[in-house]
């Protein structure tokens, strides 16, 4: 079964049915990402620094885009920050990666429904 980790639960957004991620690209990302939509299988999603199960979701919706292109909508409903304040926090997060190419950087933007509620 595979996983999907979320450090915190920004905006509230695993509470949802629905929540997005938007994840630096790298090749094996885009794979590994690519193989959980292709089967739509159950991942568990981890939260916290202990990596907790939180609930099971599938996969619905995977893009990958410039963090240029990427609509102002997408950072409130991701993060609750505005776009400007999402590229900060994505910079502080990527800066050392070499995939970090500031605004012209490629990232992948998914999109999961919870299956399983809070186990």
């Amino acid at each position: 079964m595979g996983q999907v980790k979320f450090l915190k639960n920004w905006n509230n957004k695993l509470n949802n049915n629905y929540f997005l991620t938007v994840r630096l690209h790298t090749p094996s990302k885009k794979r590994y990402y690519t193989n959980q939509i292709i089967n739509f299988e159950k991942v568990n999603v981890l939260l916290g620094k202990n990596e907790e199960l939180y609930c099971r979701a599938k996969l619905v919706y995977m893009d990958i885009d410039l963090f240029k292109n990427i609509p102002e909508w997408l950072s409130y409903v991701d993060s609750g920050l505005s776009k400007t304040e999402f590229y900060n926090l994505l910079e502080e997060f990527y800066k050392d990666k070499k995939e970090w190419k500031g605004k012209y950087t490629k990232l992948i933007i998914l999109c999961y429904m919870r299956v399983d509620g809070n186990v």
